[in-house]
């Protein structure tokens, strides 16, 4: 009986799961706008794609990079981006400044 109320029970849950998405890919008055399918290997199509550089966010002590194909690759269909920890040169390092995004030389992570 167990098993039966199991077995009935997944396949309510697969229904319910196959439904909404099946629903979410045609929304009424939904356009797509935009996308990439990432055909390509190699740094990310730059009229797709931009890059943040620097100290940029909530004061963390990491470094954005720029096109390092260390830190973002496309292949087989895929965009990875990897955190390397490694120390990198503040290239908005300014001697003696109080503000996060200026007073340390290096970063330690990218």
């Amino acid at each position: 009986m167990k098993r039966k109320f199991l077995s009935i029970l997944s396949t309510i849950f697969f229904l319910i799961i196959f439904c909404f998405t099946a629903n979410a890919q045609n929304k009424k008055g939904w356009k797509l706008i935009w996308q990439d399918e990432f055909n390509y290997t190699g740094l990310p199509d730059a009229t797709k794609w931009g890059y943040e550089v620097g100290h940029i966010r909530n004061n963390e002590q990491q470094y954005y990079t720029r096109a390092k194909k260390e830190n973002v690759w496309v292949s087989n269909g895929l965009l990875s981006i990897t955190g390397r920890k490694e120390n990198y040169k503040n290239e908005n390092y300014k001697n003696g400044s109080s503000d996060w995004r200026y007073k340390d030389s290096i970063a330690q992570y990218t």
